[in-house]
């Protein structure tokens, strides 16, 4: 657990998770905290849930010194279409989406990040894609 003495410079942000009428359930951990400090590392622990299984995890993980930087966000059943729907100019594109992103920094403050994602049945404006998944990488080069 984080000993949030330590924590005295920055932003500690917290969350409540409230039903709306017609709306999924939706649970929060109760330990929730999304720590941003004045020297813009991120500390976070974030599990959000719906009963429908769509989910958000944003999490650090603090065991390894070397790195400064430890970040992951992990997306569970987020269904595209309907986030698509009330965006503007946005193509209409449906599926459901699980990703993994996680992010590194080390000692140098070089940033690493690697993701996972896959979208199952998508269609692009009504157009049967399928099922499609990737997985990226990318790694700062030295003296960037």
């Amino acid at each position: 657990m984080i000993d949030f003495k330590k924590l005295q410079n920055g932003s500690d942000i917290r969350g409540v998770a409230i039903a709306t009428e017609n709306g999924p359930e939706v649970n929060l951990n109760k330990d929730n905290f999304l720590f941003i400090g004045r020297d813009k590392k991120i500390q976070a622990k974030v599990d959000l849930i719906s009963d429908t299984k769509t989910g958000l995890k944003l999490y650090t993980e603090n065991q390894d010194s070397t790195m400064l930087q430890d970040l992951t966000l992990s997306l569970h059943r987020v269904d595209l279409g309907e986030i698509t729907s009330v965006l503007p100019y946005m193509p209409r594109i449906t599926g459901l989406l699980n990703g993994d992103y996680h992010i590194l920094m080390d000692q140098e403050e070089h940033i690493s990040i690697a993701s996972d994602m896959a979208v199952m049945g998508m269609t692009f404006e009504g157009a049967s894609i399928g099922d499609l998944s990737t997985e990226m990488v990318y790694l700062q080069k030295d003296g960037d």
